[in-house]
């Protein structure tokens, strides 16, 4: 088996035709490792690269990479899974250097972009947001979940106003009331609201939110559509749907998102296997007679947008129900006086392309 993973490992650098799970120590996943897609860009064109922070305790299992391939799906990216030791959450000193090294292994090999999309639970989201404020020009956009404790208040660390052009994914179950360590000034959810509101005051893009009835177990089903709003954001400069988001920089990311990381040329449309079948869940579910309301609707389409699917004949119930819902959000927005303009209208009409819907 050892001789086998080595096997992988190498041809990982010698071509770059198929999808590799690569290891920093060559044989497993408990030195951290690499997850490259099935398909690599053509051209000059680039990956993003996406950290998956595992939380306290080590990296247990080669599960992580893979959980968030399906959250940002149809988009493709490499993924990287650190391992690091006890005092990591710091996200500083020796572990932002780790961090950093990672990064530069992946940069030799692959073709990505200048900076990565850094993600963790518990403390990984500790080492996630700090690591942003410890370096980052590194750093296109963070999602952070359930730290212990957060960099503000007495917590390790700072928040770096050098910072400011990154968007915060953050957010924390209600009911995450136990102390992450014996002394520490606050439990989870009271220090996640004490950053938030510092976070919201001193101007950073941020969505916040907790999460009513959950714990420390919160999951990528909960944080899942915020963490992908933050990546598109931060990547492409599609401007959020949800309501978490704050902060008067918002649109000015967006706008140099797009300027900096803009596609020159639309890929050909594409839709993962997984990705097809959320689709057609979505469209059965319609079927059923249980269609979801229009903020679900509105995220779902900023997920998958319609020309992807909504030419398929198969597809015709779903594409009805998100047509209805899209020009009933368009109407409520323009009788509210908040009617859709400039980017936020660019990116309605990219989800809602191929459904028809009159402007």
């Amino acid at each position: 088996m050892d001789r086998l993973l080595t096997c992988l490992f190498l041809s990982a650098f010698s071509s770059l035709l198929q999808a590799e799970t690569v290891y920093f120590n060559g044989k497993d996943f408990k030195g951290g490792y690499v997850v490259v897609p099935d398909e690599l860009p053509e051209g000059d064109a680039k990956f993003w690269v996406v950290v998956d922070t595992h939380g306290a305790g080590g990296l247990r299992n080669e599960g992580m990479g893979h959980r968030l391939k399906k959250t940002l799906e149809p988009e493709q990216v490499i993924f990287i899974v650190p391992s690091f030791t006890s005092g990591y959450q710091g996200g500083d000193g020796k572990w932002a250097e780790q961090m950093v090294d990672y990064f530069k292994f992946v940069q030799e090999r692959y073709p990505v972009h200048d900076k990565m999309f850094v993600h963790g639970h518990s403390g990984g989201g500790q080492f996630a947001h700090r690591f942003a404020f410890s370096e980052p020009d590194y750093v296109i956009g963070v999602s952070a979940h359930s730290s212990g404790s957060w960099a503000c208040s007495g917590g390790y660390g700072t928040i770096s106003t050098k910072a400011k052009g990154i968007p915060f994914a953050i957010s924390c179950g209600e009911n995450d009331t136990q102390l992450s360590v014996a002394g520490a000034p606050y439990n989870r959810i009271e220090w996640f609201k004490l950053f938030h509101e510092e976070m919201r005051k001193k101007g950073f893009v941020v969505a916040g939110t907790t999460w009513s009835g959950a714990g420390h177990g919160v999951s990528t089903n909960q944080y899942g559509p915020m963490l992908k709003e933050c990546f598109l954001l931060a990547t492409q400069g599609v401007m959020p749907t949800s309501d978490l988001w704050s902060g008067e920089d918002l649109e000015k990311i967006a706008n140099a998102a797009q300027k900096k990381y803009g596609i020159r040329s639309p890929p050909k449309p594409y839709l993962s296997a997984s990705s097809r079948k959320t689709i057609q869940a979505a469209n059965d579910q319609i079927v059923a007679g249980k269609a979801p309301d229009i903020p679900a609707t509105m995220r779902f389409l900023s997920s998958f947008n319609a020309s992807l699917w909504a030419a398929e004949e198969k597809f015709a119930p779903l594409k009805t129900h998100c047509r209805t819902a899209a020009e009933t959000y368009l109407k409520e927005k323009q009788d509210s006086g908040n009617a859709l303009s400039g980017q936020a209208l660019k990116q309605f009409e990219k989800a809602t392309d191929g459904l028809e819907v009159e402007l």
